[in-house]
């Protein structure tokens, strides 16, 4: 990567240069003819700049908002303790990862379990959905796992709702079927045991509730 540049009184001088990987010495080669030119990369980011807004528009959100699905994925990838439940519970769990295999959760992607005792609270489910398909659009990805908390008299009407509203995120969802993608898992909590729960809970890399607010007021609190 050494460069000798010679700056003359009162100029500036502009240095880019790239990194890449490829499979075969040929392969890089010719990445490095394409690369060569400075204006390579001014041209490379202005077409990611507007792949970006593709996505926003498809998704019908701002850059707000995906900046708030980026700082949630940063705590799912680098296990931030923030959202993370307490130490006591960490420690008391039981049961092997394994034990998720029984609600069709494999435990192999990053896990973020949200906590829904109150299904009218539409504003969370929506950005969880909506960040959910903005990660897969990413190649990021994540199991997003609802936990169905309400009342055992409401449950199974609150459980087709949530069923239903994953149903309509699915429908919507665009891209590569064959890449691979995180799954929403539609859980009832009367339906699991203690040390199921626990095992839950351990093994998200992050955990939200709706009675806790939006994301921006739980990843700020």
């Amino acid at each position: 990567l050494r460069v000798r540049v010679k700056i003359a009184p009162g100029a500036t001088a502009q240095v880019a240069f790239a990194t890449m990987i490829a499979t075969t010495h040929e392969d890089i080669l010719g990445l490095a003819d394409k690369y060569h030119d400075p204006a390579a990369y001014e041209r490379a980011s202005s077409l990611a700049w507007t792949h970006a807004q593709v996505q926003l528009h498809y998704l019908g959100i701002d850059h707000g908002e995906a900046h708030l699905y980026q700082q949630l994925a940063n705590t799912l990838l680098y296990h931030d303790a923030a959202l993370r439940p307490s130490q006591r519970t960490l420690q008391s769990n039981t049961l092997p990862l394994s034990g998720l295999w029984r609600l069709g959760i494999s435990g192999d992607r990053p896990i973020l379990l949200a906590r829904i005792d109150d299904v009218d609270d539409r504003g969370l489910l929506r950005q969880l959905l909506t960040a959910h398909e903005y990660w897969n659009l990413k190649g990021l990805a994540v199991d997003l796992v609802l936990l169905n908390d309400q009342a055992v008299t409401y449950a199974p009407g609150v459980q087709e709702h949530l069923q239903n509203l994953v149903r309509d995120a699915e429908s919507r969802a665009s891209g590569d079927r064959q890449a691979v993608r995180g799954g929403v898992y539609v859980v009832r909590g009367d339906g699991l045991a203690a040390d199921e729960r626990v095992l839950l809970h351990t093994a998200a890399r992050a955990v939200v509730a709706s009675a806790q607010g939006n994301l921006v007021e739980q990843l700020l609190r």
